[in-house]
């Protein structure tokens, strides 16, 4: 490196160090990610928790409900997950959703293989886009998740039949599915789980930006 490029790399590192607005708008950035991802990971947690927790043997008004539910309310209210929205569609397109709202077993199942669909194609997108590291920036230099982690049924539900999520999701989020259903509510849920404050308080995010 000549001596001219160590002097401007030099006066980059002390203005990038002293830049607050570089700052302040690395933070806003990495906030709202932060907020899309916890939001996107709490769904999951309203879904699997809620299949699980599904009658076994539903009447015809949450079936009704349900079903409404899957067809029209989830596909409009995935726009922040990428191409999550379209994916949903696509899996969808061919599926009997009034049998899918039949029983427990069915419901469930359903969420579990649409939770692994989604993820495989979010993976597979992400791959689709690595190009190489031209300008030399690093973040979390880590291995890669190239294979997708596909979880069973099994494994899935011991999670959620292991723990109360219906209850611990009320108590945070004054959300619960089942009360929203018994309502003819349940169209309302995403306007409710829009309004959720993800507060960061007590969570400290380390972010390392060197030059070198």
């Amino acid at each position: 490196m000549s001596d001219l490029e160590e002097i401007i790399k030099n006066n980059l590192i002390n203005s990038y160090s002293q830049n607050i607005q570089f700052t302040s708008n690395l933070k806003n950035v990495f906030k709202t990610y932060y907020s899309q991802n916890a939001k996107y990971h709490i769904l999951w947690l309203f879904l699997h928790s809620f299949s699980f927790a599904y009658p076994l043997e539903p009447s015809e008004e949450y079936k009704i409900e349900t079903a409404n539910f899957i067809n029209n309310v989830i596909p409009k209210n995935l726009g922040g997950c990428g191409s999550c929205q379209n994916d949903y569609k696509t899996f969808i397109e061919n599926i009997n959703i009034y049998r899918v709202v039949s029983s427990r077993n069915t419901i469930s199942t359903f969420f579990v293989d649409l939770h692994n669909h989604i993820t495989s194609k979010k993976i597979e997108q992400n791959n689709r886009y690595v190009v190489d590291n031209k300008h030399n920036i690093t973040i979390n230099d880590v291995t890669k998740s190239i294979v997708p982690t596909v979880y069973s049924y099994d494994h899935v539900k011991e999670i959620y039949t292991d723990t109360d999520y219906i209850s611990l999701l009320e108590d945070k989020y004054s959300i619960n599915m089942f009360t929203l259903i018994e309502t003819q509510m349940l169209a309302s849920f995403y306007t409710k789980f829009n309004k959720i404050n993800l507060e960061t308080n007590g969570i400290n995010f380390d972010i390392n930006i060197q030059i070198t």
